[in-house]
């Protein structure tokens, strides 16, 4: 193996300046829902929207995660995306330690199941319409 833990992933398609500047919307993740979302992203032909993995959450790497967002033009929405429902997963966590860091410039929202008292419905029809949703949202 080769290579080394990263905490923060940017969008390969936007490591170059210019490109980062052509982002009309970043969306940031962490876990599985970041490759639905890219093939969701390859299917829609959104070239416009950048995809950020947050491998860390804590201790949130607010250096990266500041170089990374600044980047991309202030005022380019940011949505976090999530599988979780929205009173579980780490949405909430990410939205109190992204306050410190104001966001870089970029509006906040969130994305993710309905709160809920089970991560999970229990009904694999109900969990693909969810996942479906969370997918066409995230793009909105």
């Amino acid at each position: 193996a080769s290579g080394s833990f990263k905490q923060v992933i940017d969008d390969d398609k936007f490591l170059n300046a210019e490109d980062a500047k052509q982002a009309e919307l970043i969306i940031m993740c962490s876990g599985k829902i970041y490759y639905e979302l890219v093939k969701n992203r390859a299917e829609l032909n959104r070239t416009n929207t950048a995809i950020i993995r947050l491998e860390q959450q804590y201790p949130l790497p607010y250096n990266d995660l500041q170089a990374i967002l600044a980047r991309y033009n202030p005022g380019v929405p940011l949505r976090w995306v999530q599988e979780e429902p929205k009173n579980m997963g780490a949405g909430r966590f990410v939205r109190a330690a992204l306050n410190e860091i104001n966001f870089a410039g970029h509006p906040l929202s969130f994305v993710s199941r309905p709160e809920s008292a089970s991560p999970a419905t229990g009904s694999s029809n109900s969990h693909k319409l969810e996942q479906a949703i969370i997918l066409n949202d995230a793009f909105k």
